[in-house]
């Protein structure tokens, strides 16, 4: 697998495109700060807690990519939303798109050969290479846009 094709797929889950049905983006369309902090499902994230956590997972991914290990806690993968504003809403949306968007110039940087190079700080037996580690980013991004458009329907 290429480079192109990696950014290609992760694209098509920010911004639309996909086989899997409404994209982030898409599934945020008519969302506003009230809808985006309900939470509709006991126990459940809000709309928001979801673009927060895609953020942090897409800086997680480029720290790894980097070669950094890092072994995020459940705060930074699950940041606290801030104070329900509409400036805020629009910086929490604003950073999603601009990390995705840094982490699509970081796939560029990569050869094939780095592509399947371990990622660090895994333990013996869980070595996964970076090209696993950005298609599973694929598939999480499509999981959340999906819990994204169940929210939305049943707010």
């Amino acid at each position: 697998m290429d480079n192109s094709l990696l950014k290609d797929q992760l694209s098509r889950t920010m911004y639309g495109d996909a086989w899997h049905g409404p994209a982030v983006l898409e599934a945020l369309e008519g969302i506003f700060v009230q809808q985006a902090i309900n939470k509709p499902i006991a126990d459940g994230h809000s709309v928001w807690e979801i673009i927060l956590h895609l953020t942090a997972w897409q800086e997680i991914v480029a720290t790894l990519l980097r070669g950094q290990a890092t072994s995020p806690t459940p705060e930074q993968e699950w940041p606290i939303v801030p104070e329900p504003t509409n400036v805020a809403w629009q910086t929490t949306k604003t950073h999603l798109l601009e990390s995705h968007q840094a982490l699509l110039k970081l796939i560029e940087t990569l050869t094939p050969a780095q592509l399947v190079e371990p990622i660090p700080g895994r333990p013996p037996g869980q070595e996964k290479s970076k090209l696993f580690l950005l298609l599973g980013l694929v598939q999480h991004n499509v999981y959340h846009a999906g819990q994204i458009v169940l929210l939305k329907k049943m707010l």
